[in-house]
C-alpha cells in the first residue's frame, strides 16, 4: 500500500498553481532517494499522480493541454490532494465549471474520510466548501471571488485573503503567493517530517516549530540529521559536516533542542516506521531496515517500548481504524 499524492486539475488551472506541485514532487522524490540511499532504494513508496474530473487531458489558464494519469473515479485513497486554483474568462464560464466540478463532492468527501489531507486555491477551495468540508473555517477569497461566493452560498464564512487557513486536513491558500507553503504543509504531513521540513528549508518557507537557543549552526545539523537518520553514522557524518566532535555536537545539540541527538534519531526512525507501517505493505523486516537499523529484534524491541504494542499489533489497529 504506497503512500499516494494527487494533483487534481480543473479547466483552467493555474499555472502557478501546477507548477509548485511538479516542482515539489520533482524535489521530494530526489530528497527521498537520497534519505533512504544507504538502505533502500525505493524509500517511502511515494506514488504521484495528476487526476482531472473525466481522466481526460484539461486546458491550463494559458490555454496549453495538460496530460493527466485518470479521472477521480478510481479507487484509490490518498494521503494528499492539491487542488490549484483555478480562472474564468467570464461569469458564465465560472459558473458552468462550478456546476461540472460538483461532481467531485462525494469522491472529496470520501477522500477526507479516508484521512486525506486536502489542500486548495483560489476558487478551488469553494468545492471543498460545496463539500461540506469547510464548515466551521473562513474562506481567504479574493474580493473578486467573494463576490461570485457569496452568489453561490450567502451562508459561507470569508476572511481577508492575507494568509492560509490551517485546519490540519484542510488548508486553504488564498492565491499563488501561499500556494507553495500550502503544498509542503501537505506533504509535511503526508509524509516524513524530516522530508517536510526539507522542502520547507528548499522553499524558504518559516516552520511552526522555533528554537530561541538553537543556533544556525544547530538547525543546520537538525535538519541534516533529519535527511540522514536512517544511517548509522547519521550523528558522526553530521559532526563531520560541522567539523566539531561527536562529544561536542552533542552538548550544543541538546542544549539547543533540550534532547540528544541520538534520541532525536530515534525519534525520526520511529516517526517514519510508523508512516511506513501505515501506509504501506512492507515487511516489518524490511521496514526495520529501511529506517534504520541492521537488526530487526532490536526495532521490534523499540517499537514495542515506545508505542506499547507490537509493530504488527500497532499496524492492524491503524488501518482497522481508517477501515483498510
Amino acid at each position: 500500500m504506497a503512500n499516494k499524492l494527487a494533483l487534481l486539475v480543473l479547466p483552467g488551472a493555474s499555472l502557478a498553481g501546477v507548477g509548485v506541485w511538479q516542482d515539489g514532487r520533482i524535489c521530494l522524490q530526489e530528497q527521498v532517494r537520497q534519505t533512504f540511499a544507504a538502505t533502500d532504494k525505493q524509500g517511502m513508496d511515494s506514488e504521484f499522480f495528476t487526476l482531472s474530473v473525466d481522466g481526460r487531458p484539461v486546458r491550463l489558464a494559458d490555454r496549453t493541454l495538460f496530460s493527466v494519469d485518470g479521472a477521480v473515479t478510481d479507487e484509490r485513497a490518498y494521503s494528499f490532494i492539491w487542488l490549484p486554483a483555478f480562472l474564468a474568462e467570464n461569469d458564465h464560464q465560472f459558473t458552468a465549471g462550478m456546476s461540472q466540478a460538483a461532481t467531485l463532492h462525494p469522491w472529496l468527501r470520501k477522500q477526507h474520510a479516508l484521512g486525506a489531507t486536502i489542500a486548495a486555491s483560489g476558487a478551488a477551495m469553494l468545492l471543498l466548501a460545496g463539500s461540506g468540508l469547510t464548515q466551521d473555517m473562513a474562506l481567504p477569497l479574493s474580493v473578486p471571488l467573494q463576490i461570485k461566493a457569496r452568489k453561490i452560498d450567502p451562508r459561507l464564512r470569508l476572511s481577508q485573503p492575507t494568509d492560509l487557513a490551517d485546519r490540519g486536513d484542510i488548508i486553504l491558500s488564498p492565491g499563488a503567493a501561499h500556494d507553495a507553503a500550502a503544498v509542503m504543509r501537505g506533504l509535511q504531513r503526508a509524509l516524513t517530517h524530516g522530508i517536510g521540513r526539507y522542502l520547507s528549508a528548499l522553499y524558504g518557507l518559516p516552520e511552526d516549530e522555533q528554537h530561541e537557543s538553537a543556533t544556525p549552526q544547530m538547525e543546520r545539523a537538525k535538519l541534516l540529521l533529519e535527511q540522514t537518520f536512517a544511517s548509522n553514522m547519521a550523528i558522526q557524518m553530521v559532526a563531520e559536516r560541522l567539523s566539531i566532535s561527536p562529544s561536542a555536537f552533542t552538548r550544543q545539540f541538546r542544549k539547543a533542542f533540550h534532547v540528544s541527538p541520538k534520541a532525536y534519531v530515534q525519534d525520526l526512525r520511529l516517526f517514519s516506521a510508523k508512516t511506513m507501517l501505515e501506509r504501506t505493505n512492507r515487511k516489518i523486516d524490511d521496514i526495520a531496515i529501511n529506517v534504520g537499523y541492521s537488526d530487526s529484534r532490536l526495532f521490534r524491541m523499540m517499537f514495542k517500548k515506545a508505542t506499547g504494542q507490537s509493530a504488527r499489533e500497532w499496524r492492524a489497529n491503524v488501518q482497522t481504524e481508517k477501515g483498510l
